[in-house]
């Protein structure tokens, strides 16, 4: 029994050790035919697709990129004085009259095209923004007086280089964005800092007004205002309300020849009331 039971665990391992070499060790002819069937897999199975964009990422669809965007006015035909002077000489309404902050934003994919806006809490806005534009970048961001009213400013002067989106954003399903700007970035940024330096002059009175005289700053201009004082004045001066200096009649009356006998002419003191209204009549004094 003993034997048989050696014989039979010997025949066991050999048997064992003779499947785990098969398994180890392929023949050629199996390698080959593996091979062959990798390949042929290989050949015929579509590669799984890249998933490489993060969820911000996926952020910055269509709607995000320049192609979306279109020119909001006709280019190059807004008189960008004019509506700056307007834009400065209106009224201050409730939100002009508080501090706040003005900020500049730079688009995620463009790198020329920037938004200015408004808020007395950045924090909030700017969150907000990153559900339409996530991955932009804050230029600069300043508390300044009367920050709304300077936010229309820089967007009155670059009226020109206004974008809007062709269509409604579809991350917020709310709006065609409109204040996105296609402008140099030196030149956006040399023109916020002149508006944070003017709102520092307070150019407001306290009836909320533009202070009479007080340099606007270009391309705002002056001679513009409806208000001017300087322009009235002269004009006034210059020109009478008729239109030309000669419309009017002088009131004075004309002295009389050297020659004519009324030049020569005394009135004494006894001389009736009819003939000295007659002789003042013709010398124009009566």
């Amino acid at each position: 029994m003993i034997l048989r039971s050696g014989t039979r665990l010997r025949s066991y391992s050999e048997s064992s050790n003779s499947t785990r070499t098969s398994l180890d060790e392929p023949s050629d002819e199996e390698s080959q035919n593996s091979d062959d069937c990798l390949e042929s897999y290989h050949q015929t199975t579509p590669k799984r697709p890249e998933i490489s964009r993060s969820r911000d990422e996926s952020f910055q669809s269509a709607e995000s990129t320049s192609s979306s965007f279109g020119p909001r006015f006709e280019l190059g035909t807004v008189d960008i004085p004019t509506k700056v002077t307007e834009v400065l000489e209106k009224k201050l309404g409730p939100t002009d009259n508080i501090n706040g902050y003005v900020y500049v934003i730079s688009h995620p994919n463009e790198p020329d095209m920037f938004k200015v806006g408004y808020s007395k809490s950045t924090r909030v806005r700017l969150a907000s923004h990153k559900k339409c534009y996530a991955g932009f970048n804050i230029i600069v961001k300043k508390l300044m007086p009367h920050a709304h009213r300077m936010e229309k400013a820089i967007h009155a002067e670059f009226l020109n280089e206004h974008m809007e989106m062709n269509e409604i954003c579809s991350q917020c399903n709310r709006s065609r964005h409109q204040e996105w700007l296609r402008v140099d970035k030196e030149t956006l940024l040399e023109s916020y800092w002149k508006w944070y330096r003017f709102a520092k002059t307070e150019p407001y009175t306290q009836e909320h007004t533009l202070r009479q005289r007080i340099d606007l700053p270009l391309p705002a201009d002056s001679a513009l205002r409806k208000g001017n004082p300087d322009k009235s004045s002269s004009s006034r001066k210059s020109t009478p309300k008729g239109g030309h200096k000669s419309a009017r009649k002088s009131s004075s009356p004309s002295p009389p020849a050297p020659d004519s006998p009324l030049a020569s002419r005394s009135i004494r003191a006894d001389e009736p009331v009819g003939v000295v209204s007659s002789l003042l009549g013709k010398l124009g004094l009566s």
